[in-house]
């Protein structure tokens, strides 16, 4: 169910018009070599749609959403040893670079909202480590 008065969606609609996504790239590739080679022959447009839609669905999955239960799980899998091979230590960088970001380009990110972040984003993100 989509809540307007929910402050994380409220800020993720703030973000993705001021390019979240280009943004939330420049600053994750520049962090690490390791994750910038990882990204080489990527379509960087694709990926961050498939970024802004993998948020969105964390977003849904915290909030007991059964779209956004399905996708984690399908992101999920992806991102496993089987497929992808995503190493859980990236998830880290992945978050502190979505929240830096996010205090750029939200002008109204304060400390409460990036606690309501982290708390939102976090039970999607272990459930897709724990599918590693």
């Amino acid at each position: 169910m989509h809540d307007d008065t929910d402050p994380v969606r409220k800020s993720f609609a703030r973000a993705r018009r001021n390019e979240l996504g280009k943004r939330f790239y420049a600053v994750l590739l520049d962090a690490s070599d390791e994750i910038a080679q990882r990204f080489a022959h990527t379509d960087i447009e694709r990926q961050v749609q498939l970024f802004e839609h993998g948020v969105l669905m964390l977003v849904q999955f915290s909030r007991g959403d059964a779209v956004g239960k399905m996708a984690i799980e399908r992101l999920g899998r992806l991102h496993s040893r089987a497929e992808l091979d995503i190493d859980p230590d990236f998830y880290t960088p992945w978050l502190s670079c979505l929240v830096h970001v996010l205090a750029e380009v939200d002008p109204e990110f304060d400390d409460e909202l990036r606690d309501q972040w982290i708390e939102t984003l976090r039970p999607g993100l272990q459930h897709m480590i724990g599918m590693y």
